[in-house]
C-alpha cells in the first residue's frame, strides 16, 4: 500500500520562543499504512521551501509538542524511528531517520519488546496508553486502521564549515589552473 494519506490541517510550527526547533509538523491520516510506506511518502513531501520526513524527537518537550499538538491521543501514529535489522533486540541500535543522535527515548513500559513474530524495528506511539509513551512495531505492519504517521519539515542539512572550505578551495584551484593555462598561450 502506498501512503499517502489525508493531511489533517496546515502544518504547525513549533516556534524558538516556545522553546522548539522551529521545525514544522503535521499529522497524515493514513490508515493501514506500514512504516516504510509511510517514510517513503514523509521523504517525498514539502512544506514552502521545507522537506519533510517522519518526525524525529529529540526531546521530552518535542514529543509533548508532537503528541498535543497535532493530537495524535490513542491512534497508533507512525514515527521516524527504527532498528536495524541487524541489531540486537530489542534495545540495540535505535537510530532516527534523519541521523539525529538517539538521544531520548519516551518508551512505554515494557517497551521495546519485539513481541509480534520478533520483528519489531519501527516507531510508534503507543496507542493503547494515549500518553505519548513509544512502541515498536513491524516494519511492513499494515494493520492500523486508524493509523497515520507525522511529517516534521525543516531546512535541508547545511553543509559543515570544513566542507564549505573545501569545496572553496578547489574551485579556486580550477580557476588558477585555468588562469595559468590562459596566460601560457
Amino acid at each position: 500500500m502506498t501512503a499517502a494519506g489525508q493531511v489533517n490541517a496546515t502544518p504547525v510550527q513549533w516556534t524558538l520562543a516556545a522553546g522548539g526547533n522551529d521545525h514544522w509538523y503535521n499529522l497524515i491520516d493514513a490508515p493501514y499504512t506500514s512504516w516504510s510506506d509511510a517514510n517513503t511518502s514523509a521523504n517525498a513531501l514539502s512544506f514552502g521551501n521545507l522537506d519533510g520526513h517522519l518526525a524525529t524527537i529529540t526531546s521530552a518537550a518535542e514529543n509533548d509538542f508532537i503528541f498535543n499538538i497535532l493530537g495524535v491521543s490513542d491512534r497508533p501514529i507512525w514515527l521516524g524511528g527504527f532498528q536495524d535489522e541487524n541489531a540486537a533486540e530489542p534495545l540495540a541500535d535505535w537510530q532516527w531517520v534523519t541521523g539525529e543522535a538517539w538521544t531520548f527515548t519516551n518508551w512505554e513500559s515494557d517497551e521495546p519488546n519485539n513481541s509480534t513474530w520478533n520483528d519489531e524495528d519501527a516507531l510508534s506511539f503507543a496507542f493503547w496508553e494515549a500518553k505519548g509513551t513509544w512502541n515498536d512495531a513491524p516494519t511492513e505492519w499494515e494493520y492500523y486502521d486508524t493509523g497515520g504517521y507525522v511529517v516534521e519539515y525543516e531546512s535541508a542539512p547545511v553543509p559543515e564549515p570544513a566542507t564549505m572550505t573545501l569545496f572553496g578551495i578547489g574551485l579556486i584551484s580550477i580557476a588558477g589552473h585555468r588562469f595559468r593555462k590562459k596566460t601560457r598561450k
